[in-house]
């Protein structure tokens, strides 16, 4: 369904990010990081965020700049090339 491993037989830079969330709630650590390196880190963001949420008085402010999104997606793209490099393909 992916058109970038259509096009290309890899996996996307965001590819297992899905099942790696699921494995954290699964508490299987070791296939959330083999799925998607930043997967932890992910789901530590959306949890902190949804408490946030719940919490009375409290909002989440960011600041995007143009640095922190180059500074995101450098991250991204070294995560994916350490998978790409060193993640057996059954994890892709």
């Amino acid at each position: 369904l992916c058109p970038f491993f259509y096009i290309t037989g890899l996996p996307c830079p965001l590819c297992g990010m899905t099942r790696g969330i699921v494995s954290i709630l699964r508490i299987e650590l070791t296939d959330a990081l083999l799925y998607h390196l930043l997967s932890p880190l992910t789901f530590a963001c959306m949890l902190v965020i949804y408490l946030t949420v719940l919490l009375p008085d409290k909002t989440v402010k960011v600041k995007v700049t143009f640095g922190r999104l180059m500074s995101v997606q450098a991250v991204l793209v070294s995560a994916w090339t350490l998978k790409l490099l060193f993640v057996d393909q059954i994890y892709w």
